[in-house]
């Protein structure tokens, strides 16, 4: 009768404490998950950023900025769910570092996603300013008072000059937006100032003032062309300050603690497995012994 009864309640107790470690088993699997899935999701806002900075369009930027909100939502679902399964204050810490460290890369990525777009709408605009500046020339080839000008060569000399001028300017600000190179930038002005100066010569030699609104309209495109390159001189360099001071360092601390929080997830979920199967495995012992 002891014997049954000494059976009896150690059946009862041992079943209680395979239970216990296979819940606890459970729950550290669920949060190793969770944790895995958060890692997913931070990758995915990497690579989104990542093709940020490739994006031709200010469209595909957009697009790109909403993929990146969204992967930044799936990994707060997915440790907010790992928080929820915890009651251990150490994981808790890891997963809100993890949480703060992604909230600060998504902040940064938005700046730099806004910068691009910014940078990426001043191409289109460069591109609409040259061929308003094309047309400009055209324009003056074509009107009468240099039809009938004796200075006609010498001012179709200075228009064609013009015209190769402004074609290095563009080729340098095209080179500069893709590659950041501040030697580019000299570059630019030196083009820029030619590109005037050509123009200046030609209206001198022309002197009709019937040509005037012409070489006006191409003084400003001129004028614009180049604000719009100062808009791509500013924006690419605040993003790379915004690389190096903001988006690389949240993005190495991410990936840091979200690589640490899943290897302890790892090791958690490992070892409740194996106290669970050990418990089960000391209760056969127990149950044969007696």
């Amino acid at each position: 009768i002891i014997v049954c009864a000494g059976m009896a309640v150690n059946q009862q107790l041992t079943q209680r404490a395979i239970a216990d470690a296979t819940r606890r088993a459970n729950v550290e699997d669920k949060i190793r998950k969770h944790v895995i899935e958060a890692g997913g999701d931070l990758n995915a806002m990497r690579l989104a950023n990542a093709s940020l900075q490739i994006a031709r369009s200010p469209a595909e930027a957009a697009a790109l900025r909403t993929d990146l909100d969204q992967a930044r939502v799936l990994l707060s679902t997915h440790l907010q769910e790992a928080l929820s399964a915890t009651t251990d204050d150490t994981v808790k810490q890891r997963l809100a570092a993890i949480q703060q460290a992604a909230t600060d890369y998504v902040d940064a990525a938005r700046e730099f996603a806004e910068l691009q777009t910014r940078i990426l709408t001043a191409n289109g605009k460069r591109s609409e300013i040259a061929a308003t500046f094309a047309k400009g020339l055209d324009t003056l080839r074509a009107a009468p008072a240099l039809a009938g000008s004796l200075q006609r060569a010498v001012v179709e000399e200075r228009l064609g000059a013009a015209d190769v001028a402004f074609g290095a300017l563009r080729e340098a600000a095209w080179h500069y937006a893709a590659t950041a190179d501040s030697s580019l930038r000299d570059v630019m002005d030196k083009a820029s100032e030619r590109v005037e100066a050509e123009l200046k010569a030609a209206r001198t030699a022309l002197a009709d003032d019937s040509a005037s609104g012409d070489f006006n309209a191409l003084g400003a495109a001129l004028t614009a062309y180049g604000e719009a390159v100062q808009t791509t001189v500013s924006s690419q360099n605040d993003m790379a300050s915004a690389m190096m001071l903001k988006i690389r360092p949240a993005v190495d601390q991410a990936t840091g603690i979200m690589h640490d929080a899943v290897a302890f997830a790892e090791r958690g979920a490992r070892d409740t497995k194996d106290a669970a199967e050990a418990e089960a495995e000391r209760a056969g012992r127990i149950d044969f012994a007696l």
